[in-house]
């Protein structure tokens, strides 16, 4: 008997780095708290992005997470409201950094990525019922998927980046990946069919909880699940900034329904390809209240009713 084999994912309690990153030097992700970023606070490096100068909000749909764990519901999918949110701000001072290893004198560009529910939607929603993980591929596309990036429609999706099949499996493994009963969420290794349109091979994950709203002001609900810098340089860099800017990200969320048994009844994956846009002539500062927000509609790309027959594979 063959079965499919989900591997358990511990959050990391401390922060990651990666010297080769194209698009961060370093980074946290989950739940913030007590983490941080080249000796600075990951909250106080995503309070400087929620109306960071740079900026972009795509919608995407999710679930109904105010549904209890039980069996399948169809009125828990294809929810429309949700949207994942971008921001990157410039010239973070590194003067109140606890790493001594730091240089007190120099600067980060930073880039902070949240998703936000819909506005009925609660935010303290029942971790026992429902996992929402999220798969960061942190070295980023490859070269020339970034290139087309800079100039293409983005809508939230990866469409105008990737080719179908290598979305499609993406969203396949992560559905797969958290059909199990195990706490975490699990990391996702890179598809054969994808591994020449990623610099890396492979995405970190991490939970979301309603915890992650606690970086946001009251009256946000915008859930921070990552923050990443550039290396430090000084003041101004316009090359460290454009940098931060050009880069995309892409991210797959994941949306699991729960039994009280733990098992999985639903699962859908969304694979997201997100940047901040570029701005050519703007006040080079950490925020900005009157940044333009650019919001396009994107299409719910993968929805699984899970079940034995689907999740697992029995000979």
């Amino acid at each position: 008997m063959a079965q499919l084999v989900c591997a358990s994912f511990i959050l990391f309690a401390s922060l990651h780095f990666h010297p080769l990153v194209a698009s961060a030097q370093a980074y946290a992700g989950g739940d913030l708290d007590g983490q941080v970023v080249f000796g600075l606070p990951a909250q106080e490096i995503i309070a400087v992005t929620f109306d960071a100068v740079s900026n972009a909000t795509f919608p995407i749909k999710g679930y109904n997470t105010s549904i209890p764990g039980g069996p399948t519901d169809g009125t828990g999918s294809q929810l429309p409201g949700w949207s994942i949110f971008i921001g990157v701000a410039a010239n973070v001072a590194l003067a109140g950094s606890d790493d001594a290893s730091v240089d007190k004198g120099q600067f980060i560009e930073t880039t902070g990525l949240f998703i936000e529910p819909p506005a009925a939607i609660p935010v303290n929603y029942d971790t026992n019922s429902w996992r929402i993980c999220a798969v960061i591929f942190a070295h980023g596309l490859g070269s020339a998927e970034t290139n087309t990036a800079q100039t293409a429609q983005l809508d939230g999706s990866c469409t105008p980046l990737l080719p179908s099949e290598c979305i499609e499996q993406l969203q396949v493994n992560s559905v797969a990946s958290n059909s199990s009963t195990d706490d975490g969420c699990p990391d996702l290794d890179m598809p054969d069919v994808c591994a020449k349109h990623f610099s890396g091979e492979s995405g970190t994950a991490y939970e979301i909880t309603p915890s992650n709203d606690t970086t946001a002001p009251a009256d946000d609900h915008r859930l921070a699940f990552f923050a990443a810098a550039s290396v430090p340089t000084e003041r101004d860099n316009d090359s460290a900034f454009a940098s931060a800017e050009r880069a995309v990200w892409p991210v797959l969320l994941t949306w699991t329904h729960r039994g009280a048994g733990g098992q999985a009844h639903d699962s859908a994956g969304w694979l997201s390809c997100i940047k901040a846009p570029n701005r050519i002539e703007t006040e080079r500062v950490g925020s900005s209240g009157g940044a333009e927000a650019v919001k396009r509609v994107s299409k719910w790309a993968l929805l699984f009713g899970m079940g034995a027959a689907v999740l697992a594979f029995v000979a």
